[in-house]
């Protein structure tokens, strides 16, 4: 199976893959330039994620790469490297771990890196997430780390760990590009992120922790909206406003970014996960 890119610059095809259990790559694969999607049940002992992605970048993956994963976690183990322009990895009901690199770099500017968890984010020691610019005034990339429960089993959370490396910092005379940390409020003054004992380079333009606050017609997804009657009306707008005004006082964004390190700053985010029909 050869998508590759007829030379230059030109970017090469896409191999797109949806398997309902794991995904095993035996044939001979070539995507110089090219992207791959992948949607599967889960990864095999003899499929793992490091095994696939192994055998992506050695066809020449380059463009994008997406993987999300129906169920368990996704694992990269120390030692592997994902390279590619965008990369974006997301584990519906586990797990997202980094314990290798994930390289979004590029010389006339870097791409980017996202990574979504229904349970919980670990970058963990000797582990590098870069979206750097290397050539001069090339702009550095932007990296999202996302774990609001999106399975609602009562998991979720983001540890920077210590030795993890975080840097989208651009080029010589080049600007940073932007940080996101997205996760769920904790109380009206927390939020689910573990102190930052990782290294976060110096460089970046914006480095957020997203503070979501959930809303839902289903107590088990989220608190509920004015009257839960299919209208996001001005009695919802109104109580979105004033409970996040209540959570972004100054005392919650000083508590924060004490608690976290320095140099973030706390964002609100807001999801409505509805069931049926809703009107706006």
């Amino acid at each position: 199976l050869d998508v590759s890119s007829g030379g230059g610059e030109e970017a090469g095809g896409k191999l797109d893959f949806q398997v309902a259990g794991s995904l095993q790559l035996d044939g001979g694969l070539q995507a110089q330039g090219g992207s791959a999607d992948l949607d599967v049940g889960g990864f095999a002992k003899n499929a793992s994620f490091d095994t696939l992605m192994d055998k992506l970048m050695a066809a020449g993956v380059s463009d994008a790469l997406s993987v999300r994963a129906r169920q368990g976690n996704i694992q990269q183990v120390s030692g592997h490297r994902i390279k590619a322009a965008a990369i974006k990895l997301a584990a519906d009901k586990g797990d997202v771990i980094i314990d290798g690199t994930l390289d979004a770099d590029g010389k006339s500017g870097a791409g980017s890196v996202e990574l979504y968890a229904g349970d919980r984010i670990n970058v963990n020691k000797n582990a590098l997430i870069s979206a750097q610019g290397s050539n001069a005034g090339s702009r550095g990339g932007d990296i999202l780390l996302s774990a609001t429960d999106a399975d609602h089993d009562g998991k979720s959370g983001i540890g920077i760990n210590e030795g993890a490396q975080i840097d989208v910092s651009g080029g010589n005379s080049g600007v940073g590009g932007d940080i996101v940390l997205r996760a769920l409020r904790k109380g009206q003054d927390g939020i689910g992120i573990d102190k930052i004992n990782g290294t976060v380079q110096k460089g970046f333009s914006h480095f957020y922790a997203e503070g979501v606050k959930k809303y839902s017609n289903n107590s088990e997804y989220g608190d509920p909206l004015s009257g839960n009657d299919n209208t996001i009306d001005q009695a919802d707008i109104d109580l979105i406003r004033d409970e996040t005004a209540a959570y972004m006082n100054p005392g919650t964004m000083a508590k924060v970014a004490g608690a976290l390190g320095k140099g973030i700053q706390l964002r609100p985010g807001v999801e409505i996960d509805y069931q049926g029909d809703l009107t706006l």
